[in-house]
């Protein structure tokens, strides 16, 4: 019922275009969670993790893409 209700007020166009990188995003996070843990399991006086940021920021961009996709 919740599905039939929702179908008729957004649809299937709508739904792919703001959820259509949405996996992809999620296995984004997936990796920077994985690199930064493994960071903060190795933690030290000196350690830095701009260095995981710098490495990600090219696919930072699915961010706005997925945020584009509400305005």
């Amino acid at each position: 019922a919740l599905k039939a209700k929702l179908e008729k007020k957004v649809s299937k166009e709508d739904i792919a275009r703001l959820f259509g990188n949405v996996d992809t995003i999620v296995d984004l996070q997936k990796k920077l969670l994985e690199g930064l843990e493994v960071r903060f399991a190795e933690w030290h006086a000196t350690q830095r993790i701009g260095d995981i940021f710098v490495f990600f920021a090219p696919f930072l961009r699915l961010y706005l893409d997925y945020s584009n996709n509400y305005a």
